[in-house]
């Protein structure tokens, strides 16, 4: 049996529709639960290293001590500290 298959991409997750021998397309889709690649902004995980790194970092710990408490790399603390930096110039643009 050949089967020819068709990938759509929509609202984060993977379609996919399975054209049989007979070249009618499922009427329902399959859908592939897939993880979204690429590095992850602001998920559970990400907003507590996050606001661990905001205590931290208001109380004058070095970026190298966070990194090594969050056991997360230098890099990492560095993207923290450019987002903790936006969200600093925001809060004073609005008030």
């Amino acid at each position: 049996m050949h089967k020819k298959e068709i990938i759509h991409y929509e609202c984060g997750v993977f379609i996919r529709w399975i054209n049989m021998a007979d070249h009618a397309f499922c009427s329902q889709p399959y859908v592939d639960e897939e993880q979204a690649c690429g590095r992850q902004r602001h998920n559970a995980k990400w907003m507590a290293i996050y606001n661990d790194f905001v205590v931290c970092h208001e109380q004058g710990m070095t970026m190298v001590e966070i990194a090594k408490r969050n056991g997360i790399s230098e890099r990492n603390i560095y993207r923290y500290k450019a987002y903790y930096d936006e969200m600093q110039k925001k809060k004073k643009g609005k008030s």
